[in-house]
């Protein structure tokens, strides 16, 4: 029983030490992250303050916009160009005005 209560605060004391060791890795991740959210908040500042990049950023948005426009353009070309496409009509109705002709051949040289 003395060696089992001795075990349990072995492993008690490790983890407590293990647990020490965590606390202070995680302040340090928690310093480096809130470093490293400053020196982002900071170049996005100095970025969306650059005159340039705001430049780019409305020509990249009129960009998108007339990108829109014309696959609305093609797709309507395309659906106006589908509905009138009349070939296979008339190639089946040339078909037929063909065997039609040939039927009233042979019945004129039948009589």
């Amino acid at each position: 029983l003395d060696k089992l209560r001795q075990d349990a605060e072995l492993k008690r004391n490790k983890l407590e030490d293990e647990r020490g060791e965590l606390n202070g890795r995680r302040e340090g991740v928690i310093q480096n992250m809130q470093d490293a959210q400053q020196a982002f908040d900071t170049a996005k500042k100095a970025l969306n303050d650059n005159e340039t990049y705001i430049q780019l950023t409305n020509l990249e948005r009129k960009w998108q916009v007339v990108e829109q426009n014309n696959f609305a353009v093609s797709e309507f070309i395309n659906n106006k160009r589908a509905e009138s496409n009349f070939e296979p009509i008339k190639n089946r109705v040339l078909k037929l005005q063909w065997e039609y002709n040939k039927m009233l051949q042979e019945s004129l040289k039948k009589t």
